[in-house]
Protein backbone atom coordinates (compact mmCIF):
# COMPACT_ATOMS: atom_id res chain seq x y z
CA UNK A 1 0.00 0.00 0.00
CA UNK A 2 1.24 3.48 -0.97
CA UNK A 3 4.04 2.49 -3.86
CA UNK A 4 3.40 3.06 -7.28
CA UNK A 5 6.60 1.83 -9.22
CA UNK A 6 7.82 2.84 -12.40
CA UNK A 7 10.61 1.39 -14.28
CA UNK A 8 10.96 3.24 -17.61
CA UNK A 9 13.87 4.43 -19.48
CA UNK A 10 13.74 8.21 -19.32
CA UNK A 11 14.44 8.54 -23.05
CA UNK A 12 10.86 7.07 -23.68
CA UNK A 13 9.07 8.27 -20.83
CA UNK A 14 10.39 12.34 -22.26
CA UNK A 15 8.15 11.51 -24.89
CA UNK A 16 4.87 11.17 -22.39
CA UNK A 17 2.29 14.39 -22.85
CA UNK A 18 4.00 17.22 -25.31
CA UNK A 19 6.62 16.31 -27.60
CA UNK A 20 9.62 17.37 -26.26
CA UNK A 21 10.87 18.74 -30.12
CA UNK A 22 7.53 20.10 -30.83
CA UNK A 23 7.36 22.76 -32.74
CA UNK A 24 11.53 23.31 -32.10
CA UNK A 25 13.75 24.91 -34.42
CA UNK A 26 17.33 24.56 -33.73
CA UNK A 27 19.47 27.57 -35.27
CA UNK A 28 22.36 27.14 -37.41
CA UNK A 29 19.95 23.95 -38.72
CA UNK A 30 19.68 23.95 -42.41
CA UNK A 31 16.73 25.80 -44.34
CA UNK A 32 15.55 25.92 -48.16
CA UNK A 33 15.21 29.40 -49.16
CA UNK A 34 16.90 32.82 -48.67
CA UNK A 35 14.86 35.51 -46.91
CA UNK A 36 12.13 32.65 -45.51
CA UNK A 37 11.00 33.34 -41.99
CA UNK A 38 9.37 30.88 -39.36
CA UNK A 39 8.18 32.02 -35.40
CA UNK A 40 8.74 29.40 -32.97
CA UNK A 41 7.50 29.80 -29.40
CA UNK A 42 7.75 33.89 -29.31
CA UNK A 43 10.58 33.99 -31.73
CA UNK A 44 10.89 35.01 -35.62
CA UNK A 45 13.82 32.85 -37.25
CA UNK A 46 15.29 33.93 -40.74
CA UNK A 47 16.46 32.03 -43.45
CA UNK A 48 20.35 33.44 -44.10
CA UNK A 49 22.99 32.82 -46.54
CA UNK A 50 26.10 31.55 -44.32
CA UNK A 51 29.21 30.59 -46.47
CA UNK A 52 27.83 27.88 -48.73
CA UNK A 53 24.86 26.95 -47.06
CA UNK A 54 21.26 27.97 -46.27
CA UNK A 55 20.55 28.15 -42.44
CA UNK A 56 18.14 29.30 -39.60
CA UNK A 57 19.45 32.32 -37.98
CA UNK A 58 19.34 32.79 -34.37
CA UNK A 59 16.06 34.46 -34.47
CA UNK A 60 14.45 37.77 -32.62
CA UNK A 61 11.62 37.79 -30.47
CA UNK A 62 8.32 38.75 -31.93
CA UNK A 63 6.11 40.68 -30.54
CA UNK A 64 2.11 41.16 -31.53
CA UNK A 65 0.08 44.46 -30.75
CA UNK A 66 -2.89 45.02 -29.76
CA UNK A 67 -4.13 45.61 -33.68
CA UNK A 68 -2.45 42.20 -33.99
CA UNK A 69 0.14 44.17 -36.35
CA UNK A 70 3.32 41.98 -36.00
CA UNK A 71 7.04 43.82 -34.82
CA UNK A 72 9.73 42.36 -33.90
CA UNK A 73 12.40 43.06 -31.64
CA UNK A 74 16.21 42.49 -31.77
CA UNK A 75 17.50 40.31 -28.89
CA UNK A 76 20.03 42.07 -27.18
CA UNK A 77 23.74 40.73 -27.60
CA UNK A 78 24.68 38.31 -25.70
CA UNK A 79 28.20 38.51 -23.69
CA UNK A 80 31.11 36.57 -24.53
CA UNK A 81 33.47 37.35 -21.84
CA UNK A 82 33.76 38.98 -18.29
CA UNK A 83 35.36 41.45 -20.48
CA UNK A 84 31.87 42.15 -22.08
CA UNK A 85 29.32 41.07 -19.13
CA UNK A 86 28.48 44.51 -18.09
CA UNK A 87 28.06 45.89 -21.12
CA UNK A 88 25.84 43.69 -22.51
CA UNK A 89 23.75 42.40 -19.05
CA UNK A 90 20.48 42.65 -20.99
CA UNK A 91 21.35 39.54 -22.93
CA UNK A 92 21.91 37.23 -20.05
CA UNK A 93 19.00 35.80 -19.87
CA UNK A 94 18.51 34.75 -22.92
CA UNK A 95 22.03 33.83 -24.08
CA UNK A 96 21.92 31.51 -21.29
CA UNK A 97 18.64 30.13 -22.11
CA UNK A 98 19.54 29.69 -25.68
CA UNK A 99 22.67 27.11 -24.67
CA UNK A 100 20.64 25.39 -22.15
CA UNK A 101 17.77 24.82 -24.87
CA UNK A 102 20.67 23.62 -27.73
CA UNK A 103 22.04 21.19 -25.05
CA UNK A 104 18.33 19.36 -24.42
CA UNK A 105 17.66 19.66 -28.16
CA UNK A 106 20.89 17.50 -28.74
CA UNK A 107 20.73 15.06 -25.49
CA UNK A 108 19.25 11.97 -24.75
CA UNK A 109 18.24 11.43 -21.38
CA UNK A 110 20.22 8.69 -19.48
CA UNK A 111 17.93 5.19 -18.58
CA UNK A 112 17.23 5.96 -14.74
CA UNK A 113 14.69 3.68 -12.73
CA UNK A 114 12.31 5.64 -11.52
CA UNK A 115 10.29 4.47 -8.18
CA UNK A 116 7.36 6.34 -6.90
CA UNK A 117 6.20 5.76 -3.63
CA UNK A 118 3.11 7.51 -2.57
CA UNK A 119 1.82 8.15 1.00
CA UNK A 120 -1.83 6.43 1.52
CA UNK A 121 -3.41 9.53 1.21
CA UNK A 122 -1.29 11.18 -1.13
CA UNK A 123 -1.94 12.94 -4.66
CA UNK A 124 0.87 14.16 -6.24
CA UNK A 125 1.20 17.81 -7.35
CA UNK A 126 3.57 16.71 -10.09
CA UNK A 127 2.11 13.23 -11.93
CA UNK A 128 5.02 12.62 -14.16
CA UNK A 129 8.50 13.36 -12.19
CA UNK A 130 10.21 10.81 -14.69
CA UNK A 131 9.72 13.51 -17.42
CA UNK A 132 11.07 16.02 -14.87
CA UNK A 133 14.41 13.33 -14.37
CA UNK A 134 14.76 13.12 -18.07
CA UNK A 135 15.03 17.03 -18.83
CA UNK A 136 17.51 17.68 -16.19
CA UNK A 137 19.45 14.83 -17.28
CA UNK A 138 19.49 16.18 -20.75
CA UNK A 139 20.57 19.10 -19.51
CA UNK A 140 23.46 17.88 -17.92
CA UNK A 141 23.95 14.67 -20.38
CA UNK A 142 27.93 13.75 -20.20
CA UNK A 143 27.95 13.63 -15.96
CA UNK A 144 27.58 10.74 -13.93
CA UNK A 145 23.49 10.21 -13.13
CA UNK A 146 22.41 7.46 -10.67
CA UNK A 147 20.63 4.36 -12.12
CA UNK A 148 17.88 4.30 -9.92
CA UNK A 149 15.82 7.02 -7.67
CA UNK A 150 13.23 6.51 -4.98
CA UNK A 151 10.77 9.25 -4.71
CA UNK A 152 9.07 9.44 -1.19
CA UNK A 153 5.72 11.89 -1.90
CA UNK A 154 3.40 12.93 0.59
CA UNK A 155 1.33 14.91 2.45
CA UNK A 156 0.62 16.61 5.75
CA UNK A 157 -1.88 14.05 6.98
CA UNK A 158 1.22 11.38 6.24
CA UNK A 159 4.02 13.03 7.40
CA UNK A 160 4.36 10.19 10.38
CA UNK A 161 4.65 7.47 7.26
CA UNK A 162 6.49 10.10 5.69
CA UNK A 163 9.18 9.79 8.25
CA UNK A 164 9.04 6.44 8.18
CA UNK A 165 9.61 5.17 5.02
CA UNK A 166 12.19 7.74 4.62
CA UNK A 167 14.23 5.66 7.30
CA UNK A 168 13.29 2.45 5.52
CA UNK A 169 14.70 3.82 2.27
CA UNK A 170 17.64 5.99 3.51
CA UNK A 171 18.94 5.27 7.02
CA UNK A 172 20.44 7.53 9.42
CA UNK A 173 20.18 10.25 6.83
CA UNK A 174 18.07 12.91 8.88
CA UNK A 175 14.18 12.29 8.73
CA UNK A 176 13.75 14.64 10.95
CA UNK A 177 13.88 17.24 8.09
CA UNK A 178 10.37 16.34 7.81
CA UNK A 179 9.58 17.71 10.65
CA UNK A 180 11.63 20.91 11.20
CA UNK A 181 11.93 22.12 7.32
CA UNK A 182 9.90 20.07 4.53
CA UNK A 183 6.36 19.52 6.64
CA UNK A 184 6.49 21.65 9.68
CA UNK A 185 3.10 22.54 9.44
CA UNK A 186 -0.24 21.70 7.96
CA UNK A 187 0.18 25.53 6.33
CA UNK A 188 3.86 24.94 5.81
CA UNK A 189 3.86 21.19 4.36
CA UNK A 190 5.42 21.95 0.85
CA UNK A 191 9.35 21.62 -0.88
CA UNK A 192 11.61 19.11 -1.71
CA UNK A 193 15.13 17.20 -0.61
CA UNK A 194 17.73 14.88 -2.60
CA UNK A 195 19.64 12.42 -0.38
CA UNK A 196 22.55 10.26 -1.01
CA UNK A 197 24.24 7.36 0.75
CA UNK A 198 27.35 7.69 -1.28
CA UNK A 199 26.51 4.17 -2.91
CA UNK A 200 24.48 4.95 -6.24
CA UNK A 201 21.61 5.27 -3.99
CA UNK A 202 19.73 8.12 -3.89
CA UNK A 203 16.14 9.72 -2.77
CA UNK A 204 14.04 12.72 -3.87
CA UNK A 205 11.72 13.77 -1.13
CA UNK A 206 8.42 15.57 -2.44
CA UNK A 207 6.03 17.57 0.68
CA UNK A 208 2.87 17.56 -1.64
CA UNK A 209 1.30 20.39 0.15
CA UNK A 210 -1.57 22.72 -0.82
CA UNK A 211 0.34 25.23 -2.46
CA UNK A 212 0.26 25.43 -6.37
CA UNK A 213 3.93 26.29 -7.19
CA UNK A 214 4.97 22.68 -8.01
CA UNK A 215 2.75 21.98 -10.93
CA UNK A 216 5.13 22.25 -13.49
CA UNK A 217 7.45 19.67 -12.78
CA UNK A 218 10.50 22.46 -11.56
CA UNK A 219 10.28 21.08 -7.98
CA UNK A 220 11.21 17.73 -9.48
CA UNK A 221 13.71 19.17 -11.43
CA UNK A 222 15.60 21.15 -9.06
CA UNK A 223 15.76 18.40 -6.82
CA UNK A 224 17.26 15.54 -9.45
CA UNK A 225 19.61 18.41 -10.73
CA UNK A 226 21.16 17.78 -6.53
CA UNK A 227 20.85 14.42 -7.03
CA UNK A 228 23.47 14.74 -10.21
CA UNK A 229 25.74 16.87 -8.06
CA UNK A 230 25.66 14.38 -5.14
CA UNK A 231 26.23 11.32 -7.85
CA UNK A 232 29.51 13.42 -9.08
CA UNK A 233 30.67 13.68 -5.74
CA UNK A 234 30.12 10.18 -4.35
CA UNK A 235 28.17 11.56 -1.32
CA UNK A 236 25.12 13.12 0.07
CA UNK A 237 25.92 16.71 1.34
CA UNK A 238 27.00 17.98 4.66
CA UNK A 239 25.80 20.38 6.02
CA UNK A 240 27.39 23.64 6.13
CA UNK A 241 29.49 22.42 3.43
CA UNK A 242 33.25 22.68 3.61
CA UNK A 243 35.85 21.97 1.34
CA UNK A 244 35.39 21.35 -1.65
CA UNK A 245 32.25 21.33 -1.91
CA UNK A 246 30.65 24.84 -3.69
CA UNK A 247 29.29 27.17 -1.36
CA UNK A 248 25.68 27.00 -0.37
CA UNK A 249 24.58 29.52 -3.39
CA UNK A 250 26.19 27.66 -5.96
CA UNK A 251 24.36 24.65 -4.86
CA UNK A 252 20.85 26.10 -4.83
CA UNK A 253 21.32 28.36 -7.23
CA UNK A 254 22.16 25.84 -9.89
CA UNK A 255 19.53 23.76 -9.08
CA UNK A 256 16.99 26.85 -9.24
CA UNK A 257 18.59 27.98 -12.54
CA UNK A 258 18.12 24.17 -13.90
CA UNK A 259 14.27 23.43 -12.83
CA UNK A 260 13.42 26.33 -15.72
CA UNK A 261 16.05 26.06 -17.77
CA UNK A 262 15.02 22.62 -18.53
CA UNK A 263 11.60 22.40 -18.00
CA UNK A 264 10.59 25.37 -19.97
CA UNK A 265 13.32 24.75 -22.84
CA UNK A 266 10.87 25.42 -25.19
CA UNK A 267 9.55 28.75 -24.18
CA UNK A 268 11.56 31.55 -23.64
CA UNK A 269 8.72 33.66 -22.61
CA UNK A 270 8.09 30.74 -20.05
CA UNK A 271 11.41 30.66 -19.04
CA UNK A 272 11.17 34.52 -18.47
CA UNK A 273 8.02 34.65 -16.50
CA UNK A 274 9.15 31.88 -13.67
CA UNK A 275 12.20 32.93 -13.40
CA UNK A 276 10.65 36.69 -12.87
CA UNK A 277 8.56 34.50 -9.84
CA UNK A 278 12.43 33.27 -8.34
CA UNK A 279 13.67 37.05 -8.62
CA UNK A 280 10.27 38.72 -7.52
CA UNK A 281 11.95 39.41 -4.30
CA UNK A 282 15.12 41.11 -5.17
CA UNK A 283 13.53 43.27 -8.00
CA UNK A 284 10.83 44.65 -5.17
CA UNK A 285 13.95 44.94 -2.83
CA UNK A 286 16.37 48.26 -3.41
CA UNK A 287 18.88 46.79 -0.69
CA UNK A 288 19.63 43.83 -3.29
CA UNK A 289 22.14 46.05 -4.97
CA UNK A 290 25.93 45.71 -6.19
CA UNK A 291 27.58 46.21 -3.10
CA UNK A 292 25.00 43.50 -0.99
CA UNK A 293 25.38 40.91 -3.99
CA UNK A 294 29.23 41.01 -3.81
CA UNK A 295 29.12 40.92 0.15
CA UNK A 296 26.86 37.81 0.07
CA UNK A 297 28.62 35.64 -2.58
CA UNK A 298 31.03 34.00 0.36
CA UNK A 299 32.66 31.02 -0.29
CA UNK A 300 31.61 28.43 2.71
CA UNK A 301 30.53 31.83 4.51
CA UNK A 302 30.92 31.52 8.41
CA UNK A 303 27.82 30.64 10.91
CA UNK A 304 27.74 34.54 11.51
CA UNK A 305 27.57 35.08 7.41
CA UNK A 306 24.84 32.54 8.00
CA UNK A 307 22.94 34.20 10.30
CA UNK A 308 23.16 37.75 8.71
CA UNK A 309 21.69 36.33 5.20
CA UNK A 310 18.00 35.09 4.38
CA UNK A 311 18.15 31.44 3.18
CA UNK A 312 15.86 32.37 -0.44
CA UNK A 313 19.32 34.50 -1.40
CA UNK A 314 20.64 31.37 -1.88
CA UNK A 315 18.10 30.18 -4.54
CA UNK A 316 17.63 33.58 -6.43
CA UNK A 317 20.98 35.25 -5.82
CA UNK A 318 22.24 31.86 -6.88
CA UNK A 319 20.69 31.65 -10.01
CA UNK A 320 21.58 34.97 -11.23
CA UNK A 321 25.19 33.44 -10.89
CA UNK A 322 24.49 30.22 -12.69
CA UNK A 323 22.53 31.90 -15.38
CA UNK A 324 25.58 34.13 -16.14
CA UNK A 325 28.03 31.22 -16.15
CA UNK A 326 26.01 29.66 -18.42
CA UNK A 327 25.05 32.31 -20.57
CA UNK A 328 28.94 32.78 -21.12
CA UNK A 329 30.34 28.74 -21.20
CA UNK A 330 26.88 27.07 -21.52
CA UNK A 331 25.40 24.50 -18.96
CA UNK A 332 28.43 21.62 -19.14
CA UNK A 333 30.46 24.59 -17.03
CA UNK A 334 28.54 24.41 -14.63
CA UNK A 335 28.08 21.13 -13.68
CA UNK A 336 32.19 20.92 -13.93
CA UNK A 337 32.77 22.56 -10.89
CA UNK A 338 31.25 19.63 -9.05
CA UNK A 339 33.58 17.43 -11.41
CA UNK A 340 37.10 18.92 -10.19
CA UNK A 341 35.65 19.27 -6.46
CA UNK A 342 34.92 15.71 -6.39
CA UNK A 343 38.91 15.47 -6.92
CA UNK A 344 39.55 17.77 -4.36
CA UNK A 345 39.87 20.81 -5.86
CA UNK A 346 38.61 24.28 -4.48
CA UNK A 347 35.85 26.36 -5.90
CA UNK A 348 38.05 29.44 -7.22
CA UNK A 349 40.46 27.15 -8.41
CA UNK A 350 37.82 25.16 -10.50
CA UNK A 351 36.52 28.52 -11.38
CA UNK A 352 39.55 29.93 -12.83
CA UNK A 353 40.58 26.39 -14.33
CA UNK A 354 36.77 26.88 -16.47
CA UNK A 355 36.43 30.09 -16.79
CA UNK A 356 39.89 31.57 -17.66
CA UNK A 357 39.80 33.92 -15.00
CA UNK A 358 39.91 34.21 -10.91
CA UNK A 359 36.85 34.07 -8.88
CA UNK A 360 37.62 37.19 -7.38
CA UNK A 361 38.16 38.60 -10.34
CA UNK A 362 34.99 38.08 -12.03
CA UNK A 363 33.13 39.05 -8.91
CA UNK A 364 32.87 42.63 -8.94
CA UNK A 365 31.79 42.21 -12.59
CA UNK A 366 29.24 39.86 -12.05
CA UNK A 367 27.64 41.52 -9.34
CA UNK A 368 27.88 44.27 -11.31
CA UNK A 369 26.05 42.91 -13.94
CA UNK A 370 23.17 41.31 -11.61
CA UNK A 371 22.28 44.59 -10.22
CA UNK A 372 21.68 46.20 -13.37
CA UNK A 373 19.36 43.80 -14.57
CA UNK A 374 17.40 44.11 -11.05
CA UNK A 375 17.44 47.85 -12.44
CA UNK A 376 20.21 49.25 -9.78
Amino acid sequence: MGYKRLVASLTLVACVGVPLHADALHPSSACRKAGLTRTTNGIKFTCIKSGKKLVWNKGVAAKSSATATTTTTTIPPSPTSFSNLVENYKGISYAAWLKSREKVQISKSSSIEVNVVLGPTTKQSYSTPERAFALVSRHYAGFTEPSRVDVLTFNFADRDWAVQKMDELMPNKGSRWIYDVACSSASNCGGGGAFSDGTNKFLVVIAAGVSDLHKEGTLEAHEFTHVIQQAIMKAGNPWPLVHPWPPSWYWEGQAEYAQNAAMFFESFDMYTKRRGDVLSELFRNSTFDKAYIESYLVINGSDDWRKAHHQWRQYDIGSMFVEILTALKGPDSTMEMWRLAQTGVGFSDAFKQIYGTSFESALPIMAKAMALQLGR
